[in-house]
C-alpha cells in the first residue's frame, strides 16, 4: 500500500509515471542507507483482528529521521 500512495503522490506531484519495480528498488536502496533510525511506524490505520480500535502511529520522529529511506525502514520493520 505504501509504494501505491508514493506512486500517487509522485504523478501528482510531477505528473509522470515510474514502474513500480523502480520504485521499490530505490527504496530498498534508500532503506538500506537508514538502518539505525530509530523511527517506529505501526501502519495499522483501519485496526487489527485483535484490536480493531488500534490506530497508526510514528514516534521517535526527528528532522535527522524524517527521510523516505528512514520511513520505508520503519515499515519494513514492523511486526505485529
Amino acid at each position: 500500500m505504501f509504494v501505491k500512495i508514493f506512486y500517487i503522490f509522485y504523478v501528482y506531484l510531477t505528473g509522470v509515471g515510474v514502474p513500480d519495480d523502480k520504485i521499490w528498488q530505490r527504496l530498498h536502496s534508500l532503506a538500506e542507507g537508514s538502518t539505525q533510525t530509530d523511527l517506529v511506524i505501526c501502519p495499522t490505520m483501519f485496526g487489527e483482528r485483535h484490536n480493531p480500535g488500534q490506530k497508526a502511529s510514528v514516534t521517535n520522529i526527528t528532522p535527522l529521521n524524517c527521510t523516505l529511506g528512514s520511513v520505508f525502514c520503519a515499515l519494513c520493520r514492523y511486526t505485529l
